[in-house]
């Protein structure tokens, strides 16, 4: 008696520790699935399947809240029927049927700072997880709540990079990442391309009168209401001051101004004037010089006589240099 008594004590020891083992691999191998890229919307159900394995849980979904916005940031599901997760976990209260005669019910996983993590499954299982199954989930779900942090200050910071302070547009160095994928595109498929170059005129008198303040309110007004003339696939960029640029997909439409604060465009469109990224920026720049010294207030797409402009400028501001050293002189 005392030693089938043993024997089954053994047993039992060498089960559990059976068990043991195969969660900490579990956790080892999610942990590491989990961190494994910045952007891990794909992991969440090979994370549930490996979790389905060590406890018994067929079928569960997981949601990650993020409590200060009141919105679900990353969900997942295994096993159970496509479309669950778009649902709000508050509605699994313990009498929700959702797979079948099953009972759903969800349990709250991590309640830290604005995250909160809540795993979903049938009530009847989730009575019938031991604390060790319970730790395991806990774990995986501290894991994942770090993995969501990280990821959205990686969107944030990757948002920011590219993307100007004061109007919320896209910046220079965007302009050219998105030039050169357009253009590519556009040669495949033998498409058009359009770049619009855009100078808000006489800005600097507008902010010697009103004030850098006025003038940062001007930009930014001007930015959200260049963003609400454009289409979904144009990309508006800030190309530097009181310049922005417009990359117009499929298109060699024409510029529109302003009523109060008018603008000159320059154009440019691939393959028509340009050929590459350069000389699509350089020829809406020229166009766009040629306008602003020839009127303003309009839109060309003409760069004719632009050497000459620039040269003549150049020499205007070589003789205003001269002339106080003409005057000390004299």
């Amino acid at each position: 008696m005392h030693l089938r008594r043993s024997q089954r004590e053994y047993h039992d020891l060498n089960e559990n520790l059976r068990r043991r083992l195969t969660e900490l691999r579990a956790i080892s191998e999610i942990t590491e699935l989990i961190h494994s890229t910045l952007d891990f919307e794909q992991v969440g159900q090979l994370v549930l399947e490996i979790l389905s394995k060590v406890i018994d849980l067929p079928g569960s979904a997981l949601f990650i809240i993020d409590k200060g916005r009141d919105e679900t940031v990353f969900s997942a599901s295994f096993g159970l029927a496509p479309g669950l997760t778009k649902r709000t976990p508050y509605a699994y209260g313990p009498d929700a049927q959702i797979h079948g005669e099953e009972m759903f019910a969800c349990t709250t996983l991590m309640d830290r700072g604005g995250l909160m993590v809540m795993f979903c499954a049938s009530g009847e299982r989730l009575e019938r997880l031991g604390s060790e199954d319970r730790l395991v989930l806990t774990s995986v779900a501290n894991e994942l709540a770090v993995a969501v942090e990280n990821s959205e200050l990686y969107k944030l910071t990757r948002r920011l990079a590219v993307t100007d302070e004061l109007t919320g547009l896209y910046n220079y160095r965007y302009l050219l990442e998105r030039a050169e994928e357009e253009i590519g595109r556009a040669k495949r498929f033998g498409r058009s391309l359009s770049l619009l170059m855009i100078d808000a005129d006489e800005f600097k008198v507008y902010n010697d009168t009103n004030g850098h303040v006025a003038g940062d309110v001007a930009l930014a007004e001007f930015a959200t209401a260049m963003r609400g003339a454009v289409r979904d696939i144009d990309i508006v960029c800030r190309y530097g001051g009181e310049e922005f640029a417009i990359l117009l997909p499929e298109t060699d439409g024409e510029g529109e101004r302003t009523e109060q604060l008018t603008v000159s465009i320059g154009l440019s469109t691939y393959p028509g004037t340009a050929q590459d990224r350069e000389a699509l920026l350089r020829r809406a720049d020229d166009a766009l010089y040629v306008v602003k010294r020839s009127g303003r207030n309009r839109v060309s797409a003409s760069p004719l006589g632009v050497d000459a402009l620039r040269a003549r400028d150049l020499e205007i501001e070589r003789e205003a240099q001269r002339e106080p050293l003409a005057e000390g002189v004299l």
